[in-house]
């Protein structure tokens, strides 16, 4: 069976109709093909790459569901009432790509169908829902410190600064990775934006490596030059939280298969299709891992990478 899928932009103010659903026609079918709601926060690669790797797990796994894509724009057109043959039929399930558009699904009421949600910052967007479940961008401590220890066997004293608020779960988590690593973690704590500067300088002369812990407090865009800035004047690399960290000026960074987390979304909903409870599938991390790399920092910091490594990195910023 085949995916049919359906596009159209989507209006902010009148997101909640998609809830509905649009379709041209009604399947006569027994059982009746699922009807599944895409939600895109943007219109951009990374999310047209998880949605074809959903699609590609739908069909693969023989499941003739019939998608209506939308995507939430600032002054988008607001989508038809009914479709061209006056039919709506309720989604069986969401799926939601990008924090927005899991903000929007998750806003709607009690008894709305199951969310997978996809390329979301942090798992706690979904963690405790009883009716969503997803894929986060995020690895974990252990994931993030092992990679460190690979490419950088010869740091051994990793910093990381944090806001707690935020952090203080997945810096413990890491304080406790760290143990039979070889490895010592240095935190600091970052209460706001204004500590940031003591807080760096203060492991100017303790640490062998920054790692860039994802924190909306320390990795704001005003923090990215004075944290670059310490990294280069110092000569410790960084571990950026992203290939626009990497392009910047870090080291390296973990990054994402996009389409491979498409597919992990599509699990999910198989999942979810089946009869299993959203609150009996825990969000997730992505189980595939890629890295980028700067050469050029690499070599204004004396770091040398095997031809090995660099050939294996997703994307390369000399």
């Amino acid at each position: 069976m085949n995916v049919h899928v359906v596009t159209a932009p989507l209006g902010v103010a009148v997101v909640a109709l998609l809830f509905l659903g649009w379709r041209a026609t009604v399947s006569t079918a027994s059982p009746p093909a699922p009807e599944i709601t895409v939600l895109l926060s943007r219109d951009e690669p990374p999310y047209r790459q998880a949605l074809a790797g959903f699609t590609a797990y739908l069909q693969k796994q023989g499941i003739g569901a019939h998608l209506a894509v939308q995507t939430i724009e600032r002054g988008g057109a607001d989508p038809p009432s009914s479709g061209p043959g006056g039919e709506r039929a309720t989604p069986t399930l969401i799926f939601a790509l990008g924090s927005p558009a899991t903000r929007v699904a998750m806003g709607l009421t009690a008894d709305s169908p199951p969310v997978v949600a996809g390329l979301i910052l942090d798992g706690s967007e979904v963690r405790g829902a009883v009716n969503a479940t997803g894929v986060a961008l995020e690895f974990s401590p252990a994931i993030s410190l092992e990679w460190m220890r690979r490419l950088l066997p010869r740091c051994k004293r990793v910093g990381v600064l944090y806001n707690p608020e935020q952090n203080e779960a997945r810096v413990r988590a890491a304080a406790a990775a760290v143990n039979g690593m070889g490895m010592e973690l240095v935190a600091r704590e970052v209460g706001s934006p204004q500590a940031l500067p003591g807080a760096l300088n203060s492991l100017s002369r303790t640490i062998d490596v920054l790692w860039g812990m994802p924190d909306r407090v320390v990795l704001s865009p005003e923090a990215a030059r004075p944290i670059l800035l310490f990294s280069f004047r110092n000569r410790i690399p960084f571990v950026g939280a992203s290939t626009a960290w990497v392009k910047a000026g870090a080291l390296f960074c973990l990054t994402w298969d996009y389409q491979d987390i498409g597919a992990q979304c599509g699990e999910l909903a198989g999942k979810l299709l089946r009869g299993t409870a959203a609150a009996d599938l825990p969000p997730a991390s992505p189980r595939r891992v890629l890295y980028a790399l700067n050469l050029k920092t690499a070599q204004q910091m004396k770091i040398e990478f095997s031809e090995e490594v660099v050939r294996g990195a997703h994307e390369v910023f000399e």
